[in-house]
């Protein structure tokens, strides 16, 4: 889950500022924003707690989601491909070496699995068929 806030109402593709949260959890997960009675804006995510029990034995501990934050003055498509650029850099594993990770095409009657020099056959494909349509 993510958000993004454009609080001028003013950002467009490219330009403006925009502020953007992510939550790396799939799991039950509650996002809050508020405007504070100063008006700034309050946000703060994480495990849903309304469900959420989690008994610590002495000395365990709990290792929760990362909430991660950025900003951009480029508009919804700068928080775009800052997200993207943070995915590569700090969340995707490390690659031993220089082929590309593999690559799962679904559709509705079939799951294919492709990797390597084959990801840009398949996606040239899949172009072209979705041009005849």
């Amino acid at each position: 889950p993510w958000i993004a806030l454009d609080p001028m109402q003013e950002a467009t593709e490219e330009a403006g500022d925009v502020w953007s949260t992510a939550l790396a959890w799939s799991g039950s997960w509650k996002m809050v924003i508020e405007t504070t009675p100063y008006g700034f804006v309050h946000c703060a995510g994480g495990v849903n707690d309304f469900d959420f029990i989690y008994r610590l034995e002495e000395g365990a501990h709990l290792d929760l989601p990362a909430f991660a934050g950025l900003y951009s003055k480029e508009g919804f498509g700068g928080v775009s491909r800052r997200w993207h650029a943070y995915e590569r850099e700090h969340v995707l594993p490390a690659s031993r070496d220089s082929t590309m990770a593999g690559l799962v095409l679904a559709t509705t009657t079939t799951q294919v699995s492709v990797t390597g020099p084959s990801i840009l056959r398949s996606s040239q494909m899949a172009s072209t068929a979705w041009s005849l349509v």
